[in-house]
């Protein structure tokens, strides 16, 4: 799978595990996807809580068009994706 950051997010590079990092003004992207269930987080940024209807419009902009919502574990403030086969 090719991601590919709209404009207005800035790529923070890679994380040893593989995560990408990516943010904007308003919100923070992390796209894991080295595991066997690739996963994103998005998590608007300062002390706002991340709507679900917000999160599902920015992964539409990193063409990411099949998921599904889950929460994990340990969890803050953010909202979490399975990213399914496409």
């Amino acid at each position: 799978m090719i991601i590919t950051a709209p404009k207005n997010f800035k790529a923070h590079g890679t994380l040893p595990d593989g995560t990408m990092l990516f943010s904007n003004k308003n919100y923070s992207v992390a796209i894991q996807l080295d595991k066997q269930e690739p996963i994103v987080s998005v998590n608007a940024r300062g002390i706002s809580r991340t709507k679900e209807s917000d999160a599902v419009e920015i992964l539409r902009k990193f063409g990411i068009t099949h998921f599904e919502r889950f929460s994990p574990r340990h969890r803050h403030n953010a909202v979490y994706f399975r990213i399914l086969n496409e």
